[in-house]
């Protein structure tokens, strides 16, 4: 995956959903409750995201511990960088998760030259 395919994967799966991926105890997940799915969560198969939910795993230890996908590997300043949108969300100015992680990751298109605006 390009650089833009994986922002605007995780963007629109965020956006869509229109919810953080949380556990019972409101920690991000990469699977969270009801089928809810984590921005990285949108770019990861259901077995990765089994081994990658560990509490605390974020996409840095995971790759540090070499289990990140080989497709991942040269992108994982930009994951996260994308993972902390959608983690730190929760925590933004708006009432609205959807809208903090929209600002949030409107600051990761600039930094990274990316295209935030979804084509049609």
């Amino acid at each position: 995956m390009t650089p833009q395919e994986i922002f605007t994967t995780a963007y629109l799966g965020v956006m869509t959903q229109g919810r953080a991926s949380l556990n019972h105890a409101g920690t991000c997940k990469y699977r969270g409750q009801n089928g809810a799915k984590c921005a990285l969560g949108f770019l990861i198969d259901d077995a990765t995201a089994s081994v990658w939910d560990d509490p605390g795993a974020n996409i840095t230890k995971i790759h540090l511990l070499g289990l990140t996908p080989e497709w991942m590997r040269p992108h994982i300043e930009l994951l996260g960088a994308i993972q902390a949108c959608h983690d730190d969300a929760i925590f933004g100015r708006y009432d609205s998760f959807s809208q903090n992680f929209h600002d949030r990751m409107a600051v990761v298109a600039s930094n990274f030259n990316l295209n935030l605006e979804i084509p049609k």
